[in-house]
C-alpha cells in the first residue's frame, strides 16, 4: 500500500507515526521543510489541557482528548523522548481583585472533581516562583509537551522511515480514480492508494469555511524563576499562560484574533503579554525575550476539527487551539478509516462524502 501525506505538520507527524506499523510505503510532501520554525507546531505552547481548555472546546470532545493525552505516552516513548512528557496539572491563578473570574472558571468545568481550590500558602508552596498574594486552582490530569523537543526527533525519525520530499508544492490530479500529485508543476511518477491532506491552513482552498485565527506568543528565558506547571492568569482584559520549557525557556501567550494577518506582533499585545507575566513573578524582569511569534490557527465556526473522506482521499482540518490535545486520537481514527474505509468513526467528526 503507498500512502501520501501532505504536510509535515503536527498532524502529518502523528499521522506517519500511527502508520509505523502498518505494511504501507509513506511519502511525505512538505511545502518548507521539516524543521522550519514558523509552523504551528512549533509555535504552539503543547499543552495538554482538556478541562482548562473547555471554554474553547466542546465537551464532547473530551473523552478524545483524554484518549489522545493517554497515547501521548507511547509515542514519546516509541521516540525514545519520554521525558517530554509532563503531567503535574496545570494552575489557573489570578489576583485577589479578579477572584470572581476564578470562580467562574471553576464553575464552567465540565469535570468538577478534577479542579483543586488552592489557597495563596499551599500555592505558593506547589510553586515557589509564582508572586505572593495569588489565588488559584489545580486541574489535575492535565500536562505540556516539549514540543521543540519531539519536532525535533520526529523531523529525524521522519528521514529514517519515510520518503520525504521538502519544499514541495502539492496539487492533486486524478485520473481513473488513480491518485497522482503534482508537486512543484512536475508531476510525480508514482500512484498512491490513499492521500491525506493535513495541510492547515495552507489547504484553505479545499474548505470555503475554513478560516485562520491569529495567535501571537513571546519566548523568553528566565534563569531566575522556576516553574513545573502551565500557568494560566485569569484577568477580564489579558488572560494570559505561561507555559514552561526546558533550561528556564517560557511561552507565554494568550491572544487569539479573528484575523489572518501575519504581520509581526503588535504592542500591546507585548505590552500586556509581559506585563501580566511579571505581575506572576518578578523574575520574569530580567528575562531575555528570545522570540515574538506569530501563527495561524486552522478553525472552522463550530471549532471542531474535522476528517472527510472522498475517494480515497482524506483531508484532516480545523484543529484550531487543539492540535497537540486531540492530534494522536485523530490519527488513530485516520489509521482505522483506512484499515475499514465503510466504518464510520465514533466521534461524529468524520463526514464520509459520497
Amino acid at each position: 500500500m503507498k500512502v501520501a501525506i501532505l504536510g509535515g505538520g503536527l498532524m502529518g507527524r502523528l499521522i506517519a507515526l500511527a502508520f509505523n506499523d502498518l505494511k504501507a510505503e509513506l511519502t511525505l510532501f512538505e511545502k518548507k521543510t521539516l524543521d522550519h520554525k514558523g509552523n504551528t507546531a512549533s509555535i504552539a505552547a503543547a499543552m495538554l489541557a482538556p478541562e482548562s481548555e473547555s471554554v474553547h472546546m466542546p465537551t464532547e470532545l473530551l473523552p478524545m482528548a483524554d484518549r489522545a493525552i493517554e497515547r501521548w505516552s507511547d509515542i514519546l516513548k516509541q521516540l525514545g523522548i519520554p521525558h517530554a512528557l509532563h503531567r503535574q496539572g496545570s494552575l489557573i491563578i489570578c489576583h485577589p481583585q479578579d477572584k470572581h473570574e476564578l470562580t467562574d472558571f471553576i464553575q464552567r468545568i465540565p469535570r468538577q472533581n478534577k479542579s483543586h481550590p488552592l489557597n495563596e500558602q499551599t500555592l505558593y508552596e506547589m510553586e515557589p516562583g509564582l508572586a505572593k498574594g495569588l489565588e488559584g486552582c489545580l486541574v489535575t490530569g492535565e500536562g505540556h509537551l516539549d514540543n521543540d523537543v519531539f519536532l525535533e526527533r520526529t523531523t529525524q525519525w521522519l528521514y529514517e522511515h519515510v520518503h520525504v520530499f521538502e519544499k514541495a508544492e502539492v496539487v492533486q490530479t486524478f485520473q481513473n480514480r488513480v491518485h497522482w500529485l503534482e508537486v512543484s508543476g512536475q508531476a510525480k511518477q508514482s500512484a498512491f492508494d490513499w492521500i491525506i491532506d493535513c495541510r492547515g491552513i495552507g489547504a484553505k482552498v479545499e474548505y470555503q469555511s475554513l478560516r485562520g485565527v491569529r495567535g501571537e506568543i513571546i519566548r523568553i528565558r528566565a534563569p531566575h524563576v522556576n516553574l513545573i506547571r502551565p500557568v494560566r492568569l485569569l484577568h477580564p482584559r489579558y488572560p494570559l499562560y505561561i507555559v514552561p520549557k526546558p533550561d528556564h525557556r517560557f511561552v507565554i501567550g494568550a491572544t487569539e484574533i479573528e484575523t489572518e494577518s501575519q504581520a509581526p506582533i503588535t504592542v500591546r499585545s507585548v505590552l500586556e503579554l509581559l506585563s501580566a507575566a511579571y505581575s506572576v513573578s518578578d523574575g520574569f524582569a530580567e528575562a531575555q525575550v528570545e522570540a515574538m511569534q506569530v501563527g495561524l490557527r486552522p478553525a472552522f465556526s463550530d471549532h471542531r476539527p474535522k476528517v472527510s473522506v472522498h475517494e480515497q482521499v482524506i483531508r484532516v482540518n480545523g484543529l484550531y487551539r487543539h492540535g497537540f490535545l486531540l492530534g494522536p486520537a485523530i490519527a488513530e481514527s485516520v489509521f482505522k478509516v483506512i484499515q475499514n474505509p465503510i466504518e464510520s468513526i465514533e466521534g461524529g467528526y468524520v463526514e464520509h462524502l459520497a
